[in-house]
């Protein structure tokens, strides 16, 4: 009885949000600024997170430092966006048929979102380019290189091709992993939006779970200078996969490097540079 009440309650007020935002979109943001709407994304998607009993837990920072990134993150659920625009102004890379979504698809379009057909070769090498026109402009970008979502146990390999776009307009690369965990450290496995799932049936399940903690790890950052992209993206799934393995729970999780170090640009040693 109380999952039912509970149920109901959290997708009574995911309607009422997900109204809230077409207001927002289509009747207010013509009229605000870039930093007006920043705020207001980043408050949206926090009361999103909250409304599906998601907590924050005391994940690393974002890393200080000005200019656009490539940012860089592992797949599990739709709720990685809400999680990644909380704390990060970013334009999203999505798949196509996000764009066909009732009323969230026009959304996403209208907040600028860039639809891509992996299976294209040559909207990819298009979209690589937009990308790269938006990183010399100074607007971060997000992709989720996995190219799937996954149930948050292991990490894909990463499609190289968009990587190119930080290369060609000489941006850092911001890796970022996330992961959905209990209080008891075991992974929330029920978040994962993978296979034929279709997106009412992951908002119907999340709507009865029980709290689930997120855990959004701002990795340190690096420089593309010198690098290709197969560097580039061996290191991104190289910083992702190690804070992945590390374990979960209550108490304040430990980044990679120093908190001195993670607030810098990490230099690319020869060794990595002769990697062809």
């Amino acid at each position: 009885m109380f999952v039912a009440i509970t149920r109901s309650v959290r997708l009574a007020l995911a309607a009422a949000h997900v109204l809230d935002a077409v207001v927002r979109v289509m009747v207010l943001f013509p009229w605000f600024t870039a930093a007006t709407r920043r705020r207001h994304i980043a408050a949206w998607s926090q009361k999103a997170l909250r409304i599906f009993g998601i907590r924050t837990a005391n994940s690393s920072p974002p890393c200080e430092g000005s200019g656009a990134r490539l940012v860089v993150a592992n797949h599990v659920s739709w709720l990685d966006v809400f999680a990644i625009w909380s704390t990060t102004d970013a334009t999203f890379v999505a798949k196509g048929e996000v764009g066909r979504w009732p009323i969230i698809g026009s959304l996403a379009q209208r907040l600028g979102v860039i639809f891509i057909d992996r299976s294209r070769r040559r909207d990819a090498m298009m979209t690589s380019r937009h990308m790269a026109d938006l990183l010399a402009q100074g607007r971060s970008v997000c992709i989720f290189p996995e190219g799937t979502s996954t149930n948050g146990r292991e990490l894909q390999p990463f499609h190289p091709a968009l990587f190119q776009s930080a290369i060609e307009a000489g941006v850092a690369v911001q890796p970022i992993a996330i992961r959905y965990f209990r209080a008891n450290g075991a992974l929330a496995t029920e978040v994962a939006f993978t296979g034929d799932m279709s997106l009412v049936q992951s908002m119907w399940r999340l709507a009865g779970t029980d709290q689930i903690i997120i855990d959004v790890g701002h990795l340190p950052f690096f420089d593309t200078t010198g690098l290709d992209r197969r560097i580039a993206v061996e290191r991104a799934h190289a910083l992702i996969g190690q804070r992945l393995r590390e374990p979960a729970g209550e108490r304040p999780m430990q980044p990679i490097e120093s908190a001195a170090t993670a607030r810098k640009v990490i230099p690319v040693t020869s060794s990595e540079l002769a990697v062809s």
